[in-house]
């Protein structure tokens, strides 16, 4: 807590499929000193330069203004798994490099974050699959 930061390395994206109320909750406990560290979606390679991408928009930008519209190879990461240590260190790790997020609550009561937890990590894949169709897009900022 030197920083006065907590932070939550990701497997998989899940956050953005929903799960962050889960982490909102936490947030509660930790008094908004929680963070998501982000893992890249994109590996961008041009030449001898790698550089990573965290979103569509993201890959979008680096490719014109690092690669200048040149010829390039983009490989997508479907989870950590695929990313090497190496890779994940420098990426998603490394203090200086790495991206975080903020994550923050409304003032709902602890009964609506109890309701969600109970549906994205109880026995009922069909609430399961209602709350992520109906707030998967909540989360646009990456």
């Amino acid at each position: 807590m030197n920083d006065h930061k907590i932070i939550i390395g990701l497997s998989n994206l899940h956050f953005r499929f929903g799960h962050i109320s889960i982490i909102q909750y936490l947030s509660a406990l930790f008094n908004n000193h929680l963070f998501l560290a982000v893992p890249p979606l994109y590996k961008i390679t041009g030449g001898n330069n790698i550089l990573y991408a965290i979103d569509d928009n993201d890959r979008e930008m680096i490719i014109e203004k690092k690669f200048k519209k040149s010829k390039v190879e983009i490989s997508r990461f479907k989870g950590l798994g695929e990313m090497l240590p190496n890779q994940l260190r420098d990426t998603t790790m490394k203090k200086e490099t790495r991206k975080l997020v903020q994550v923050s609550i409304n003032n709902s009561p602890i009964e609506y974050y109890e309701l969600i937890i109970d549906q994205l990590m109880g026995s009922k894949a069909d609430a399961r699959f209602k709350f992520i169709q109906e707030n998967a897009n909540f989360y646009a900022n990456t």
